[in-house]
């Protein structure tokens, strides 16, 4: 989905919580947006909140599509060490693979 704001383009970038492969239901939604950029310690917390409930898990997995900005992957991959998941893996959300 795209919106116009002061003339630049604007993609909403998701995010869903994933058990086994596939979506927890109620978990697919826009990342929350703050001042216009996107809330990556909003982003954080729900993903500490999510570490609380699994405790021995250490992996996430980010996907990436082509229009997504380098700066927002770093961003994300940030937030997702610093809420204790510190082995990530990168996926194309075209392919789903690493």
């Amino acid at each position: 989905m795209e919106r116009r704001n002061r003339g630049l383009r604007r993609r909403r970038i998701y995010r869903a919580i994933c058990l086994l492969g596939r979506p927890v239901p109620g978990t697919v939604r826009p990342l929350p947006r703050k001042d216009g950029e996107l809330d990556y310690a909003a982003l954080a917390g729900e993903l500490k909140r999510l570490k609380q409930s699994y405790p021995d898990k250490t992996d996430v997995q980010v996907l990436s599509a082509d229009a997504i900005r380098f700066e927002s992957l770093i961003k994300t991959m940030d937030a997702a060490m610093a809420s204790g998941f510190p082995d990530i893996s990168l996926l194309d959300a075209a392919s789903g693979a690493p």
